[in-house]
């Protein structure tokens, strides 16, 4: 080794033990280490021994400082990572309390942490329990045992539908559709929506639906069976006797009253995008109640977005004129009615029918109420 460059170093060692002394850190024993191995295979024979263990020690020092710095971002695992150093000696009274010192440190920086965000947490709770107790109306509320938010219980409201003659089914359309046929009616009232999921949570312990994340949306995935428990509890509540509309009732309300129209709302098929969700503008799932246009008694969503179950059995239709008529008697299928997001605009027509069994559950298939 050059003379020059070997008296150059041993010059230096003493600034760097001083340095260390006052500051130590990984970079500087990292300095100390470079400058050792410069003057280690130069040092005379009476050195050589003291200038190794030195080297040795500030190697181990080395990795003892790098992951003090490298468990700075996360304290927690600072004695795990202290414990698998190169420095940690069984036995070795100085290393073992330097693992006991940066243990405590760790977990005492851990432990600020973790008192920070707690409070941070309490406060937040607080400010949204605070804002729920004053932003929403004293009401009786059930909680959804699957995802804890509490839904209060409010009335549906019910459009006035005056009674009638009328004529139900269509000379043209499906072979079950027809004849068509005078059917009168007395008054009754319709809800003016499609029951939601946070309606039907709000009496129901769990939300069947398919689309859930929108407490706006029909409720779906409900048999006519589940309805009927729904109905059931509502009724307890309330006091009143709602019930599902008939298959008539239904057909009267959604065909309007100023003047009889093909879909809920309108004749023209190119303006149907405004009054129903089907397959036509539906992007595949159902929507929020209320964001088209009603029908001329202000009733939503009776074309499309989701079918609407029917009290009735269903049944052949005649030529003879009927007075509240309640669907056949002994046929194992219940009638639904109004199309859906899935299906075409036919299906939305006021006139369409389908049927099936009581127990039928689909992401396409809600309800709406009668009183």
């Amino acid at each position: 080794m050059n003379p020059k460059i070997y008296a150059q170093h041993l010059a230096e060692l003493p600034a760097l033990r001083q340095a260390l002394r006052l500051n130590p850190n990984s970079q500087k024993y990292e300095a100390l280490i470079r400058c050792l191995e410069y003057v280690c295979p130069a040092a005379p024979d009476d050195a050589v021994e003291r200038l190794q263990a030195e080297l040795a020690a500030a190697r181990q020092a080395y990795d003892y400082w790098k992951l003090r710095e490298l468990a700075d971002t996360s304290p927690r695992q600072e004695a795990e990572l202290l414990s698998n150093a190169l420095f940690v000696k069984p036995g070795d009274p100085e290393a073992t309390w330097k693992l006991e010192e940066a243990t405590r440190t760790g977990w005492q920086r851990y432990g600020k942490w973790a008192l920070a965000i707690s409070i941070v947490l309490i406060l937040v709770a607080a400010l949204i329990s605070l804002y729920l107790g004053t932003s929403r109306p004293v009401m009786d509320v059930v909680s959804d045992t699957t995802n804890k938010i509490v839904y209060p219980f409010v009335e549906p409201v019910m459009v006035q539908v005056p009674g009638g003659t009328f004529s139900m089914g269509t000379k043209t359309g499906d072979e079950d559709a027809r004849p068509v046929h005078a059917v009168t009616l007395e008054p009754f009232e319709l809800s003016e929506t499609e029951v939601t999921q946070a309606q039907w949570q709000a009496l129901m312990p769990h939300n069947p639906s398919h689309f859930v994340g929108c407490d706006a949306c029909p409720v779906e995935n409900v048999s006519w069976e589940d309805i009927r428990e729904y109905i059931t509890r509502l009724n307890a509540r309330t006091g009143h006797t709602y019930r599902l509309p008939t298959e008539a009732e239904w057909e009267y309300a959604a065909g309007g009253q100023a003047t009889r129209t093909d879909w809920a709302g309108t004749h023209e098929r190119r303006q149907l995008r405004r009054y129903a969700w089907t397959n036509d503008n539906a992007d595949h799932k159902t929507h929020p109640v209320r964001q088209l246009q009603p029908n001329d008694l202000s009733l939503y969503d009776m074309s499309g977005n989701v079918w609407e179950w029917c009290s009735d059995r269903y049944g052949v239709y005649t030529a003879t004129p009927q007075v509240a008529p309640k669907g056949a008697s002994t046929h194992p299928d219940h009638v639904i009615r109004g199309g859906s997001w899935y299906h075409p605009p036919s299906s939305s027509m006021v006139t369409n029918r389908y049927h099936l069994p009581a127990s039928s559950r689909l992401d396409n298939l809600g309800f709406r109420l009668a009183r």
